[in-house]
């Protein structure tokens, strides 16, 4: 029931919203980062005074191995912490708009409360620390085949996280890095993952509210993937599926826009849209 221009008008509501909750994602990632840095070095203090107690040699291996265990095990569980409230926050948010526009009962407590909920959760620390534990664990393999000191693997790993956290590091500072630089993440983070829990979020409210197919909506300019430019927004039949079906969108089954069930190369800062099908014009959606 809804027109091409009300649909993009709800994706910029929609949009709007996640971008309100962007500072405080970064601020969380920022926070984030720093727990684990602190963490690392302290990790890398540790073996480097047992080997100078023991008169030994620094055991990189024994390093790359207990702070790829913390980065596995113990630093997600920080992240989800950290961004348990902020998830949470958008997700209301989209819940509490989508009830007025549709006139249908939302519980931000029931979706919260649920199991998924928690699996959500698991699921967007986990590549977040994936993507930490492989660029630090190239930095550690590179100091041990290259012989580094302590003082040099630590100023390396610090300035790595400069670079996660603030971006402004220079491929200068980066000479003595094999692999390719490592990204500025506040961003990256702060974008993908406010508009991915606002999709996952919901797809949870319509089934809440007893919604029974969806919509792809995405965005309809020059920086959208062309896998992406599907539907309405660029003159075809809108693309529907019943709720619990995912969408194929460049050849990968996505639940939502943003799933993080599929590739980087498809979700990482999409801006795509997940709408209801309704079989009436929702109210408040003229522009």
């Amino acid at each position: 029931g809804l027109t091409v221009d009300q649909k993009l008008a709800h994706r910029k509501a929609v949009d709007d919203i996640a971008v309100s909750w962007e500072q405080a994602f970064s601020m969380g990632a920022e926070m984030a980062f720093e727990d684990d840095r602190r963490k690392i070095l302290a990790l890398l203090s540790e073996v480097a005074t047992k080997a100078r107690e023991n008169a030994e040699t620094t055991d990189w291996a024994a390093y790359a191995l207990i702070v790829g265990e913390y980065l596995k095990e113990q630093s997600p569980e920080r992240w989800i912490e950290i961004f348990t409230p902020l998830v949470a926050g958008v997700i209301t948010d989209q819940g509490y708009r989508w009830a007025s526009t549709i006139g249908l009962p939302f519980d931000p407590i029931t979706i919260q409360a649920s199991p998924w909920f928690d699996d959500y959760m698991v699921t967007f620390a986990q590549p977040i620390n994936d993507t930490t534990r492989e660029i630090v664990g190239n930095i550690i393999d590179q100091g041990m085949n290259e012989g580094w000191s302590v003082e040099t693997m630590s100023n390396h790993i610090g300035t790595t996280f400069d670079q996660f956290m603030r971006g402004d590091v220079t491929p200068e500072e980066f000479a003595w890095y094999d692999e390719r630089m490592p990204p500025y993440r506040l961003e990256m983070i702060s974008r993908t993952e406010t508009i991915r829990a606002s999709n996952a979020g919901a797809t949870e409210v319509f089934d809440q509210m007893g919604v029974q197919q969806k919509e792809w909506l995405s965005t309809p300019d020059g920086r959208t993937r062309i896998a992406h430019q599907v539907g309405a927004a660029w003159g075809q039949p809108p693309l529907v599926v019943d709720q619990d079906k995912p969408f194929i969108i460049g050849g990968e089954p996505l639940m939502f826009p943003g799933d993080p069930a599929g590739s980087p190369e498809n979700t990482i800062q999409c801006r795509c849209t997940v709408i209801p099908v309704v079989d009436k014009t929702l109210e408040g959606m003229d522009g």
